[in-house]
């Protein structure tokens, strides 16, 4: 197979290793071309060219659905990220430059580190499609993720490729290569080995949360840009909201949650009384005590809040809380923000090149958001007595593994994920976000919520297991309007994730770091000589 065959073979199938297809066995086999790719001899541009080819089509063919936004945006994206095939390469094969790091450990390392390293930067980074959401089918496979998070798995399949690779080097010797395939074969055994009674365990401690209604009003992104007054976004809202109010004596619930900036009015991002009093007046004169307080219930709902700062008045994409009597109980502000949709990098430094540009591509929007300060716990109060914690994550932040820990460390009962991702349409992109979904809720070990304008709306308990989810007609999952409710169920014990975070992933980015200089200065060294001679 020629060079950029091999990229592309790999590029290929670590799409068709991720949602919506799902093939997960895939994952154990994915990265072969693109390692013996970095094996091969020749010059770097006949192993560094072929491989961005193979990044650009991993990319561009697994986020397609960025192109509904905009061409610009999935062009951008896939440009930098298809970087991370030529690094992985380069780094496996200066990795081997000192023969004492096996290949198969070389490989593992390298392509963690590159995924590791490409989920932070640059901007926050893109954690999307990484290895590990690959692992989820059977569920069981993922539960090692309460130990290590995605990273685990991530590692778990490149360590499986790295196995099979040195078995294939050893194919002329049957006996070595089957002890290579039965340690490759050892790999996804001992993830269910642990897996299987962990699920179980993990089910059986659960105990009845709050029962919570989520209202997906299903407004296209389209029409929300357009809205000419408040009152259309809110007709909208009550609209899908009513069912549940309808309902709400055979159906009681403990909190209603509208999803990301579905409120249809500017709010205060300040905590002082003043502007306490004046979001009451704004969100509880009108729906809150009128609707809710009747049944006892809290609102939770994504609002666009302005905040005031050094550099003026700046808005933030925020979650707020009203308790049944409609005092504003909580605010979070979303603290992950997502380049070039919520933040322009190097504004700062280009902002005369850089904003005519943007406001030519979104029609005069400049997406110059506040971050927030991080996450923050809201306590509900149902309507039992039972106080839950709960913090509230917003759209994008659910793709970030340590975030998500960081607020489930805040020992919270469970997380609330408001999303409006009407942007793509009805497209894998809402596959994805919910495979981020079911590994965020077992690598901490709590119930994971998501409230979303058109889908995928649902609870997920601490297994990963979709415990309820909302359907339109047909049992569509998406761009459909209704209202769910149901139970949240909650979990005493904490995950070793939720409490270490991140470490597995910085120590194998760090190792694979030594082992990359080490190489690369065996490399110089040999150079050196050879020209000495």
């Amino acid at each position: 197979m020629r060079a950029t065959g091999r990229a592309l073979a790999s590029a290929v199938l670590l799409i068709l290793a991720q949602e919506p297809w799902g093939w997960s066995p895939l994952a154990g086999v994915a990265l072969l071309p693109l390692a013996s790719l970095a094996l091969q001899d020749g010059p770097p541009r006949r192993r560094l060219l072929p491989a961005y080819a193979g990044g650009l089509v991993f990319f561009l063919g697994g986020c397609w659905w960025l192109a509904i936004t905009s061409p610009v945006n999935l062009a951008l994206m896939a440009l930098v990220e298809a970087l991370a095939f030529p690094l992985f390469v380069l780094a496996l094969r200066v990795m081997r430059a000192r023969p004492s790091v096996p290949l198969w450990l070389a490989l593992a390392l390298a392509w963690v580190a590159v995924e590791f390293t490409r989920g932070r930067v640059p901007f926050n980074g893109f954690p999307w499609l990484l290895l590990g959401y690959a692992c989820q089918r059977p569920l069981e496979l993922a539960q090692a993720a309460d130990l290590g998070g995605v990273t685990l798995l991530s590692l778990s399949a490149a360590l499986v490729n790295g196995l099979l690779l040195e078995a294939w080097r050893r194919r002329a010797r049957p006996r070595a290569a089957l002890r290579w395939l039965g340690a490759a074969v050892l790999v996804p055994v001992l993830l269910l080995a642990y897996g299987l009674p962990r699920r179980a365990q993990v089910a059986a401690a659960e105990r009845p949360g709050p029962r919570v209604a989520l209202v997906q009003a299903n407004v296209p992104q389209g029409l929300k840009q357009t809205l000419k007054s408040p009152d259309e976004l809110a007709a909208y809202q009550m609209r899908a909201t009513e069912p549940a109010l309808a309902r709400a004596a055979a159906e009681p619930f403990d909190l209603l949650c509208w999803a990301e900036t579905m409120f249809p009015a500017l709010l205060d991002a300040e905590e002082s009384e003043t502007a306490r009093r004046r979001d009451e007046e704004r969100v509880a004169e009108p729906f809150v005590r009128p609707y809710l307080r009747p049944h006892g219930a809290s609102f939770l709902t994504g609002a666009t809040t302005v905040r005031e700062g050094r550099d003026g008045a700046r808005q933030c994409n925020s979650a707020l809380l009203f308790d049944a009597q409609g005092h504003r109980a909580g605010t979070y502000h979303k603290t992950v923000l997502v380049p070039g949709g919520e933040f322009i990098p190097l504004r700062w430094l280009l902002k005369d090149l850089v904003d005519p540009v943007v406001q030519r591509i979104t029609g005069g929007f400049l997406p110059v958001l506040a971050a927030g300060d991080g996450p923050q716990v809201f306590t509900l109060r149902a309507r039992d007595g039972r106080e839950f914690r709960l913090a509230a994550t917003i759209c994008y932040e659910n793709c970030y593994a340590g975030y998500v820990a960081r607020t489930a460390a805040a020992r919270v009962d469970f997380i609330i994920n408001l999303s409006n991702e009407a942007w793509f349409g009805e497209s894998s992109e809402f596959d994805q976000m919910e495979a981020a979904a079911r590994l965020r809720a077992i690598e901490t070990r709590r119930a994971l919520v998501r409230v979303t304008n058109s889908g995928i709306s649902a609870v997920y308990d601490a297994t990963g297991r979709r415990r309820a989810v909302l359907l339109g007609p047909g049992g569509r999952d998406r761009a459909v309007e209704g209202v769910l409710v149901a139970g949240v169920p909650v979990f005493g014990s904490f995950s070793l994730f939720a409490e270490s975070g991140e470490a597995l992933g910085f120590l194998a980015t760090a190792t694979a770091f030594v082992l990359f200089l080490a190489g690369a200065r065996r490399r110089a060294a040999a150079r050196w000589r050879g020209r000495a001679t």
